[in-house]
């Protein structure tokens, strides 16, 4: 059995403030990492991450038993200093796969347009085992298609193996069973720390970034107008300050009208962010609902969701309707508060426990495709 070396935005938890990174993509890295120690692979993780001032490649030790290489980084600001970064690490990436990754080790690589791209064509020089783990087909955004799509679809379809994020992208690209697994987020499930809310009202979530453009808090926030007070929302996020800002106005004039009140509890992680989502009930996304960047992407805070028993209410998207953990799922067909609402006020609550055994199948299914492809 070869070395995976996995290679994308890692950013190890006491490097947070060192590197800048997207942090849905980084945690899901975090969670497949130790999938890949767990299942007894040897690991070499390369982070592509930038940081925030001039840095040395350099090797950092993780808790998690494994070790991050960080490339050399310029810590150039600005959209040109930033281009010239990034040209800078794709020379870095190429010498990595060229002079450290052995033909018996195969190359796990997150996906991301520009990569996978120069990945492809370096593969004709260089034969090395690829799998690439596609969370988003970016070309397929949430306001329109872009006219790139069809060469990032080359792209992904290029490589060997993938590691995709729903069961609809494989069906759309035609690829064989054998080749891929899914995995829909992070399925590290926490032992329960303390029991619901128990003051008669229904307590609801939602988790994600404060943002005006993708609107995910702020739609969160007018459904709250078309329910009862027998509810309660949370609000959990962070964002530019700006942003926050509006959306606290738009909740202090919701909290006036009465009905269902909403809280801003900022932003929690680790023990703190699991103590509060084991209270409560409910955990709402509010994704954009255009079919093509539905179905070819998932909101990864659904599966945060299920590790801390709580209902889930997300659109509807084809890609979808077979996934293992559909019964304890509640879909709403319109992109519109009134039909969240619905959706919320239709939902038959799940019991404590109810996905954790689809969630270890995911995560052994996960084990066992990593071993296969790594010999």
């Amino acid at each position: 059995m070869g070395k995976i070396h996995y290679i994308g935005w890692y950013i190890g938890e006491n490097e947070i403030g060192r590197y800048t990174g997207n942090i849905p993509g980084m945690l899901k890295m975090r969670y497949v990492a130790n999938m890949i120690k767990e299942a007894g692979i040897d690991i070499d993780v390369v982070s592509l991450a930038s940081s925030k001032s001039f840095s040395f490649s350099h090797r950092i030790q993780q808790n998690d038993g494994f070790s991050v290489k960080y490339l050399m980084s310029l810590g150039q600001k600005g959209k040109l200093g930033k281009l010239v970064d990034s040209y800078f690490k794709q020379i870095q990436f190429i010498y990595y796969v060229l002079f450290h990754v052995k033909k018996t080790d195969t190359i796990l690589f997150y996906h991301s347009v520009a990569y996978t791209n120069l990945l492809r064509k370096l593969r004709r020089y260089v034969k090395r085992k690829v799998v690439l783990e596609v969370e988003e087909i970016y070309g397929y955004s949430a306001q329109a298609d872009r006219d790139w799509v069809n060469g990032e679809l080359d792209g992904i379809k290029s490589m060997d193996y993938f590691l995709f994020v729903n069961s609809g992208i494989p069906r759309y690209l035609n690829i064989q069973k054998e080749n891929y697994v899914v995995s829909y987020g992070v399925g590290n499930m926490p032992s329960r720390t303390t029991e619901r809310f128990n003051d008669g009202k229904i307590h609801i979530v939602y988790a994600g970034t404060i943002e005006q453009k993708k609107l995910g808090a702020f739609t969160a926030v007018d459904t709250a107008k078309f329910l009862s007070e027998r509810y309660v929302m949370h609000i959990f996020g962070f964002g530019k300050e700006e942003s926050i800002a509006v959306m606290n106005d738009k909740i202090r004039k919701n909290n006036l009208a009465g009905r269902c009140q909403i809280s801003y509890e900022g932003y929690k992680t680790g023990k703190e962010l699991d103590d509060f989502l084991f209270k409560c009930h409910i955990g709402i996304s509010t994704n954009v609902m255009r079919p093509n960047f539905a179905n070819n992407s998932f909101p990864s805070k659904v599966i945060t969701y299920m590790c801390h028993d709580l209902t889930v209410i997300l659109g509807y998207a084809d890609a979808f309707k077979d996934a293992p953990f559909v019964d304890g799922w509640t879909f709403y067909y319109d992109h519109t508060p009134e039909s969240i609402a619905a959706a919320i006020e239709s939902a038959n609550l799940v019991n404590e426990g109810f996905y954790r055994p689809m969630i270890n199948q995911m995560n052994e299914d996960l084990k066992h495709f990593l071993v296969k492809v790594s010999k």
